[in-house]
Order: structure tokens, then sequence, then C-alpha cells
């Protein structure tokens, strides 16, 4: 069969000669980017360049160690990033990454840092938990009702001791496997924080605290900062004298600066304190006041409950709450009745013997165990039962542990992401945000 060729061509020279030069044209090297990547700029795809405010370029790498993977600033791969899901410029001209542990912003000389999720929406201004009628109102007027468990900080700090196993805590900062794997209707957690030099991570700073913060508020999530450290016997109080209480002072006073704006922070004073402790309780109200309307939680003597705090201390102090402790020591009935009679009978004795500037305060139970005599009976974990079905307005248990031992095994929740003993009484009375 016969072909007819058009009789024009379908191109001439002088198309193809434009055209390769074209080619060549875009085989050039181009010129640098004389401007940052405007404000919002995320990617997720490798070899894409994003330029920040000081015009260095970042890039994704692609990296089977560390995936999916790592950054490349200026075309060299920066060997201390890894895991890493996107980056992405904000905040006039600063580069972003979101990797395993949180999110990070870039300095101007390269270095990575703890930050605020740039992406995350604002916080409405005036929202605020707040303490009316003896209880503690979500910033829609809704009664809140806090129920979660106790962590230690030193379990994410890599100084002072700290044991650097944060992985064992929120491996996955998406789905926060495995703490919420295990206890997913979770709405408040406790963090134990110890005095730097206490050799159990030191006080966190708001970079060390930020990624949790961030993890906590994205869930309306509640994490509550406690100055724990170890009590040192009945009558230990942070003091001026050993200058404890001014080291108190000061990490409250920067919490406060850090997070005084965010509802979902809130602060308590020392853990189980066994003497008077109002220095304490009026330093540690007055520091977190100086930036945050937020709830400060008192934390209760541990015996004498109506007596060792000096009564009419806490008249003058708005939204504040109370942290009274419960173990099965105190009362090994396994009638779980009787621990829920002698819960209500203490907290309305505390209820009659003090009272705040919003009227009654709300009493909380912010630790408790299944310990009995020190082991797991049956009596602690009736004890368990009765804290979640008591007067109490908000719980959390002690604890969510890294240092899983059979033979231990004393009030702890979990093993890995197996809830195991105390943690099965607790999780089913979980109630969600």
């Amino acid at each position: 069969m016969a072909v007819t060729l058009p009789s024009t061509p379908l191109a001439t020279q002088a198309d193809l000669d434009a055209l390769a030069a074209r080619v060549t044209a875009l085989e050039k090297p181009q010129p640098p980017v004389n401007k940052p990547s405007p404000d919002g700029t995320k990617t997720t795809t490798a070899g894409v360049v994003l330029t920040d405010k000081s015009l260095a370029g970042y890039s994704l790498v692609a990296d089977t160690v560390r995936p999916p993977f790592r950054i490349a600033r200026n075309g060299a791969t920066d060997p201390v990033t890894g895991n890493v899901s996107q980056i992405g410029v904000f905040n006039g001209g600063q580069m972003y990454q979101w990797a395993t542990g949180g999110v990070w912003v870039a300095d101007l000389n390269g270095a990575w840092t703890p930050a605020a999720d740039p992406t995350a929406p604002p916080i409405p201004p005036g929202s605020i938990y707040s303490v009316a009628n003896g209880q503690i109102h979500k910033p829609d007027g809704s009664v809140f009702k806090g129920t979660g468990v106790d962590l230690w900080w030193a379990m994410f700090s890599t100084r002072d001791g700290g044991w650097n196993q944060g992985d064992q805590v929120i491996a996955d900062w998406n789905t926060g496997a495995p703490l919420l794997q295990a206890f997913p209707n979770l709405n408040i957690l406790r963090l134990a924080c110890f005095m730097d030099g206490s050799g159990l991570g030191g006080f966190p700073t708001q970079q060390e605290l930020q990624p949790l913060v961030d993890f906590c508020t994205k869930r309306k999530i509640i994490l509550l900062l406690d100055p724990h450290d170890y009590s040192g016997g009945s009558n230990w109080v942070y003091s001026w004298a050993d200058g404890s209480l001014n080291k108190a002072q000061s990490w409250v006073q920067s919490m406060s600066a850090a997070f005084g704006a965010n509802p979902y922070v809130w602060m308590q004073t020392e853990n189980e304190p066994g003497t008077p402790n109002d220095d304490e309780i009026n330093t540690l109200y007055d520091a977190w006041r100086t930036k945050s309307g937020n709830p400060l939680i008192v934390g209760w003597v541990t015996w004498d409950y109506t007596n060792r705090v000096t009564r009419g201390i806490t008249n003058r102090m708005k939204n504040i709450g109370i942290d009274l402790h419960y173990y099965a020591g105190s009362n090994t009935s396994i009638n779980v009745q009787d621990h829920i009679k002698w819960i209500a009978d203490t907290t309305a004795a505390i209820n009659a013997a003090y009272s705040s500037a919003d009227g009654l305060i709300p009493i909380n139970c912010f630790e408790f165990g299944d310990a009995c005599c020190g082991s797991v009976e049956q009596a602690g974990q009736v004890a368990m039962q009765a804290v979640t079905q008591s007067a109490f307005k908000s719980w959390s248990a002690w604890n969510w542990t890294t240092w899983w031992n059979q033979s231990w095994g004393v009030d702890v929740l979990n093993n890995g992401a197996t809830v195991v003993n105390g943690g099965n009484v607790i999780k089913p009375a979980m109630v969600g945000v």
C-alpha cells in the first residue's frame, strides 16, 4: 500500500535547532535561589529543595537505615538526622523537620533543636480549665474528669542520669504507641520531674519538653508537671535553707513563661510532703501565676490531712486543686466500699477545713497503685478500684514503667504495650477526652 507523505515537513531544521537550544539551556546550572521558600511550603518528596531565610537549601534524602529520610543541607547529608518524614518552611523562613521524637527547627548554623509544631492550630485566647463548685471545668464549661497514668521524665531525658528510654513510652509520635496503644482513653499524664543533680534526668527545659507538650496538646491530653523529687523522709520539703525551693521556683517560673498560654499544661507542688509546706505552696503558686492562669495542683501532706497545712493558706488562691495519694497501706480492707467510704470521709474533712478564692477545692488522686505491704495484693487491687469509683474529681495511676521485672512488679501498669496488674483496673475506667 502506498503511503502519501505530507508536502510540508513536520519540523523544519530551524525548529529542531530551537529545541536543541532550549534543552541546552535547561541543562545549564540554575542561578542560586535568592529568597527563602514561602512560609507554609512543605515536602515529603526526596530531592525537592526548600530554602530557609539564610538561603541554605534543604532536601530529603532516602535512607534505608533510619527511614524514610535524612536531610541534606546545601547538598551535604546531615548525619545526625534520620527517621524524617517531611520538611517545611514556617515562621519567617525557619526550616522545620518532622521526625521520630517530635518537631525540630534548624537555627542559622544548621543545628536542630526541639520546637513547637508550626502547623498546630492556634489555641484561642482565654482558653483555660477553671475551678467552680468543687469541680474542674473545660474551656467549654463542661466538667472535666481526668483519668490517666504517671510517667517519669527520666524516661525521656538524656542528661543528669536520664534513662533515654522515651521510645518505650512513645515510639510512634503519630499513633502514640505503645502508651496510647495500651491506654487509648487516657486524658491526663502526670510527669514526675526531678531537680537537677538528682540523677533522674533533671528538671526539663522548654526545648526538652516541647515534643511531649505538642503530643498532648494535639490530643487534648493534660500534661501535669510534677516537681516530684525524692521526699527524703517524712520531713523533707523544698526549702530556702538548702536552695531547693529557689531552684523549684525558677523552674516553675520558666514553665509558666513557656507554656502558660497552653490550657493543656498544668503544674503541681512537690510530691507527698511529710511536713507543713506552706512556703513551698505559696512560692510555687506565685511562680506559676507569673504567666499562667492554668490549674495548679497542691501536693497534699501524707497524713494528718486537716492539720499539717496551715488553715487559710489557700484562701487567696484561684484555680487550684489538691492531690491526695491513696494506697492500700492506709486501709487494707478487701471490701471496695470500705475504701470508697474512707476516701469520701477524708476528702469531705479536707474540704471542710480548706477553701480557695473559688470556694470548694476539687480533690484529686494523681498517684495510687496496687502496692500493699510491698507486694501486689488483693487489697491493693481493691483500693485501685475504689479510686476509680470514688469522690476524687480526677485521677492518674502510678506508674508506666520501662523497667519491667516480674519479681518486682509493684505499682506498675504495663509490660511494654501489654497492660498488667493495676493497669487492668484503670483501663476500663478511663473516660477519654
